[in-house]
């Protein structure tokens, strides 16, 4: 179980990595629009932004999943830099909070650096390298000891065959 699981975030932390390198290329996108609200997760520059608008929205309604080039001089700061309510940034998380004075809408927007995400799926793989690591070594100084490297049994008296595992030793 330990070993799928291991593979699974492996697959999951490659496919995070490519969309890290993608993200300073393109502008991956999905939207949700409802009357009031307008909700955006976007890939720019390194991060995955989280973008909230409260306002009167003009239909169409629904879901839009999208990607577009990158333009020149565009900047993923460009929609925090406006006059701020609420802002703070912390090892690359930023957030802020945004009310214009006209007060016609009110934004949100979070952005999260693609490696504070890679690191919880690169975990399982490095303990599965570990332990392979650890259970080498002390197969290793088992077999030094004359020991099985299965089980530790002493196999001065057996050499052939460990009779706790039924392991053979390598020679």
């Amino acid at each position: 179980m330990f070993n799928v699981l291991a593979v699974m975030s492996l697959v999951l932390c490659a496919a995070m990595v490519a969309l890290w390198v993608r993200s300073y290329w393109t502008r991956d996108y999905v939207e949700h629009i409802s009357p009031s609200t307008s909700v955006t997760v976007k890939l720019r520059e390194g991060s995955v932004v989280w973008l909230k608008i409260e306002m009167s929205s003009p239909p169409p309604y629904g879901w839009e999943i999208g990607s577009r080039p990158i333009s020149a001089g565009e900047s993923s700061r460009d929609v925090i830099n406006t006059p701020r309510l609420l802002e703070w940034e912390f090892m690359g998380v930023r957030y802020a909070h945004v009310r214009p004075t006209n007060g016609q809408f009110t934004l949100s927007t979070a952005a999260v650096p693609f490696w504070m995400l890679l690191c919880p799926t690169i975990a399982i793989p490095l303990l599965q390298v570990m332990r392979w690591a650890v259970r080498q070594e002390r197969r290793a100084a088992r077999r030094a000891v004359g020991q099985c490297a299965e089980c530790g049994y002493d196999l001065r008296a057996t050499p052939e065959r460990c009779p706790e595992c039924g392991t053979m030793p390598q020679k």
